[in-house]
């Protein structure tokens, strides 16, 4: 995958802001979010997870606002999907599960789970990790896949949430071009957890090349740059039945 946008000498003459730096930073930042976006669709397509549906659903189409918000009782059930495929946790002694932020906030107002929830402590904004419950290590992302309009009514937004087991898919790509899932020092990319125990292997980075003036071809005057990134990956589902895409309705719906 390659992105690429140009510049003038025109920008180092006028700029007042380092905007070479800056737009850097901002590839990186869409980078990152192309991948997530990827594997995201990936791994919510029923050939690569196991499907669920919140309360009394048997389909995306039959969720319904009244009987299907998410509770603490999908969950329980969710849990006991991957114990019962013997999945083993693969964050520490947890299951790592990623859900959006409205499926968060509708959580949060089940009396059971919020007794039971146990809180983050103070990296929870960096990563996305807010806290564990049943066995699971809970991160939330607003890049989380949404279905719109796509309930029982055509008019209530369905929300995935996903469940993680050791060894459930793994990423791959040319040697040196591979996206470092590590992006600090604060472990793994949330949704995978543990590299060694999921297969993931981290073997580059995400390749940001700043072309200058000059350096782009044949350009006498050297008025042109580029900033751009490349990277390689690939995803594969290793054992469907260690992912479970529990999708549901909330009160954002």
């Amino acid at each position: 995958m390659v992105t690429e946008c140009g510049y003038t000498d025109k920008l180092k003459v006028t700029q007042f802001d380092p905007i070479i730096e800056e737009t850097s930073a901002l590839l990186g930042e869409q980078a990152g979010l192309s991948f997530d976006t990827i594997i995201r669709d990936y791994l919510t397509t029923a050939a690569n997870c196991t499907k669920d549906y919140s309360g009394s659903a048997s389909s995306r189409t039959t969720l319904d606002l009244n009987n299907d918000k998410i509770s603490y009782s999908d969950f329980v059930y969710d849990v006991a999907t991957l114990e019962a495929a013997y999945a083993k946790p693969c964050d520490g002694p947890f299951y790592p599960v990623l859900l959006h932020p409205h499926s968060w906030a509708t959580l949060m107002q089940d009396p059971t789970f919020v007794t039971l929830f146990t809180r983050a402590g103070g990296d929870a904004l960096r990563s996305g990790y807010v806290g564990d419950i049943l066995q699971c290590r809970l991160y939330i992302s607003g890049n989380v896949k949404e279905w719109a309009d796509a309930g029982e009514n055509s008019t209530e937004d369905v929300y995935s949430m996903l469940f993680f087991g050791q060894e459930s898919y793994v990423l791959a790509g040319m040697t040196g071009m591979v996206p470092n899932w590590k992006w600090d020092s604060g472990g793994n990319q949330p949704m995978i957890g543990s590299g060694e125990k999921t297969g993931v292997r981290h073997s580059g980075i995400v390749d940001i090349i700043v072309n200058d003036l000059g350096e782009t071809g044949f350009d006498p005057l050297k008025q042109r740059g580029t900033i751009g990134w490349k990277a390689t990956h690939t995803q594969v589902t290793l054992n469907s039945a260690f992912i479970v895409d529990l999708e549901h309705l909330n009160d954002f719906s």
